[in-house]
């Protein structure tokens, strides 16, 4: 591993210094290009309701772009957030990351993200240093840097705060591989350990929160057959010990003695070690006029890697889709069934099964009229496990959703009109031999909506209709109403203007529950070539008899401009 880490640092040290040396016998040595923005945003509320919510205002600083030196990209971003449901003084956080590419190589620097594959190393923030190298069909990627805890805590009240603090995970991971986007086989390595500074190891256990150990070994392999098939196979193998200092005197007995020898070179293997595995396999087809795929997925019971946020463990899944494409694409049809259980090592009381299929089809009866239609049933079927006592004991679930939306467009250049109407439902049902009604319960929308576009004048004009019911758990909610829209356009002094306004008739348990007014006035002004301003201001007003009551008023503005606009010798586009 050592070795291949410093050929790594070596390909990527030759690029950065050979660009040097070219950009030296160019005389572009100082050449800046790229883009850069600069964002100055306020956001400010003024609510009075009946919630102990406290609406506070806020604003933020943000700059980004991409600077090209010495012919390296170089992305950034740069963002400061205070107020409302962001961070604030109390609990700061800086990072700065870099990514410079030239050419096949990529280097990144502080806070950035990689992916080997989806289960092992895939878009979890470290701060550190990687490498991807792509020259010709050569695939290689290193990774080093700490991550994040889960358990990593500022607040001076949790208990311990002091050696929660100090808590670190430290990571490393390789990628080796050949091909290209296409066809290509990977093979990777992932390894993250917690590590605390404290020298007692009784203190692990005062914390309650014992040092883990991860690593993820496995492969990620695609390829394309006959121009049309495609095949792709992706497998994972973590070894998850949730205590590196644990007794090692009763190894698991699901852990095969072979692959605990294996393990053994790798990490931490005692009591506490855990191996799962997590892959999926696919067969793709796809032609001009149809395509066809299976698919099968599999994620043991409590499979983990610490180089990703979440995963839904325990499930298998099988899956068959396809679609086909009639009439010069004016009529396509698309659909898919799966079959999804848990339960796979039946260590649980009760084995769930779901089947899902949906069809979405959209048919273009002309270039300016055509409808879209979708229909999906998704089924949960949990059925008795291995204890007596649940065989009495069976529950179904249905959910079904059907939307029709059809649409139609007509007019000249001058004026142009379109009218769509869309229908929605949804059901979820239990019928199981104990059926809960409140369980039960349905959703469905009904919303017609017209626009005019007034070209010659640069007016737009929008008119809605809605209803909408929802019965869920004896609660019954109805709103029914409208929207008018209207937009203007100053092409001249780069203004745009919008108007929005709705009304809608409450109802709660088919009694009155007064009315909801909204109105949002938004406008954007394209002062010159690099700068822009937006502003909004709505109006919300929920004047309810049964259920919570409020009147709120939102505000912000924004400021956006462009500090680098380059190309070429730093000349202005």
């Amino acid at each position: 591993m050592r070795i291949l880490t410093m050929l790594i640092w070596l390909f990527g040290y030759a690029q950065v210094s050979g660009q040097d040396l070219s950009n030296l016998k160019s005389g572009n040595t100082f050449d800046v290009n790229g883009t850069a923005s600069l964002s100055i945003s306020y956001n400010g509320v003024n609510s009075s309701s009946d919630s102990l919510v406290n609406h506070a205002d806020s604003y933020s600083i943000g700059l980004r772009g991409s600077l090209s030196f010495l012919g390296i990209v170089m992305p950034m971003q740069l963002n400061y957030r205070k107020g409302q449901f962001n961070a604030s003084t109390a609990n700061p956080f800086f990072r700065l990351g870099l990514s410079p590419t030239y050419k096949w190589a990529k280097v990144h620097l502080g806070y950035r993200t990689m992916q080997f594959s989806k289960y092992s190393l895939s878009d979890i923030t470290f701060f550190g240093v990687g490498v991807e190298i792509n020259p010709g069909n050569l695939r290689m990627a290193a990774m080093y840097g700490e991550l994040k805890t889960p358990n990593f805590n500022l607040d001076t009240l949790a208990f311990h705060a002091d050696l929660i603090s100090n808590y670190k995970r430290k990571a490393h991971g390789y990628k080796l591989g050949f091909g290209k986007q296409r066809n290509y086989f990977d093979l990777f390595y992932f390894k993250a350990k917690d590590r605390y500074d404290v020298a007692d190891a009784e203190e692990f256990y005062i914390t309650l929160l014992p040092p883990p150990e991860n690593v993820v070994i496995g492969f990620d392999t695609r390829f394309v057959l006959f121009k049309k098939l495609t095949a792709a196979l992706n497998i994972n193998l973590s070894a998850v010990t949730n205590n590196q200092n644990a007794s090692d005197e009763s190894i698991v007995e699901d852990l095969d003695e072979g692959l605990r020898k294996a393990l053994n070179s790798l990490i931490t293997v005692n009591s506490t070690t855990r191996a799962n595995t997590a892959g999926e396999a696919s067969l793709h087809w796809h032609d001009k006029f149809f395509n066809l795929g299976i698919m099968y997925k599999r994620i043991d019971p409590n499979y983990a890697s610490f180089g990703i946020h979440y995963v839904l463990d325990d499930l298998e899944n099988y899956t068959i889709n396809g679609g086909v494409r009639l009439l010069k694409n004016r009529v396509s049809i698309n659909g898919n069934v799966g079959v999804q259980r848990n339960n796979l090592k039946n260590i649980r009381n009760n084995t769930t099964e779901r089947i899902i299929y949906n069809i979405n089809s959209n048919i273009i009866l002309k270039s300016n009229a055509g409808i879209n239609l979708t229909y999906s049933n998704f089924a949960v079927d949990q059925r008795a496990g291995f204890v007596m006592l649940n065989d009495t004991f069976r529950f179904v679930q249905n959910t079904s959703v059907i939307s029709v939306t059809p649409f139609y467009n007509w007019g000249g250049e001058k004026t142009k009109h379109s009218i769509q109407v869309n229908l929605n439902r949804s059901l979820v049902q239990d019928i199981s031999p104990l059926n809960d009604l409140q369980s039960n319960g349905k959703t469905s929308a009904q919303v017609i909506n017209y626009r005019r576009e007034m070209k010659s004048s640069d007016w737009s004009l929008g008119l809605g209709l809605l209803r909408n019911e929802s019965n869920f758990k004896g609660i019954n909610s109805e709103r029914t109403g409208g929207n008018v829209v209207v937009g203007k356009r100053f092409n001249d002094q780069g203004i745009q203007l919008s108007l929005q306004t709705g009304y809608s008739i409450l109802s709660l348990n088919n009694e009155k529950d007064g009315y909801a007014l909204n109105s949002v006035l938004s406008a954007s002004w394209k002062i010159n070539k690099r700068a822009s301003l937006n502003a909004l201001m709505g109006y919300l007003n929920k004047a309810s008899t049964i259920s919570r009551q409020y009147d709120e008023l939102r505000f912000s503005i924004n400021l956006a401009y462009n500090l680098i606009d380059t190309k070429g010798n730093g000349k202005e586009k």
